[in-house]
């Protein structure tokens, strides 16, 4: 029996009509960093259903981070706590049932986990709406890799290409400073629909 080739156009049309696109940025990179700003919009309409920062307790933003998405500490002394935004994400996603997905959907599933850890919460229902085989960053780099590939000998793979590099082969714009929740949301959506319609 013949399997049907694995189509990233397809694969794509599929992300835009059953997820919602979400970003973090954060504190790092490491297993004890949490969310400071979470962004999500409908895949297939570009909705906006959150844009905020998130309070955050520590003492300052670790210098690297910062450097990344310039975000302060000042800056989430007075935005909404983790667990009511964790939780209207959530009903989002299950209120129009949809799956969450994001260009490095490994990373912000971790983060999002950690960050409801931190805050004692329970990480059963983001893990309900992650959409385990719906990684956006997968998606771009299949569909690039023929042309825009580069091989890494040593490691015997292509190395992957970056949010920001995938949208310059697309000729999609960043709307807003990219390392924004909201404005690397809006380029996953717009590279989304470039790779669906890129027959």
């Amino acid at each position: 029996m013949k399997t049907q080739p694995f189509s990233t156009q397809d694969h794509a049309q599929y992300i835009i009509d059953n997820c919602i696109v979400i970003d973090t940025e954060t504190t790092g990179l490491n297993d004890d960093d949490i969310a400071i700003e979470l962004a999500a919009a409908d895949a297939q309409t570009g909705t906006t259903i959150i844009d905020t920062l998130i309070h955050c307790d520590w003492g300052t933003i670790p210098e690297a981070a910062y450097k990344v998405h310039g975000i302060g500490i000042k800056e989430l002394k007075n935005a909404p706590r983790a667990a009511s935004v964790i939780a209207q994400l959530i009903n989002a996603a299950t209120t129009n049932d949809k799956k969450l997905t994001a260009f490095n959907l490994h990373f912000d599933n971790r983060i999002l986990v950690q960050t409801a850890t931190a805050n004692e919460l329970s990480n059963e229902r983001i893990e309900h709406v992650m959409g385990a085989q719906l990684c956006v960053m997968e998606l771009a780099n299949r569909h690039f890799v023929k042309e825009y590939g580069i091989w890494k000998p040593g490691y015997s793979q292509f190395s992957r290409l970056s949010l920001a590099r995938c949208c310059e082969i697309a000729g999609i714009q960043f709307q807003g400073k990219a390392h924004r929740a909201m404005a690397d949301v809006r380029a996953t959506v717009d590279l989304l629909h470039f790779i669906a319609n890129d027959r």
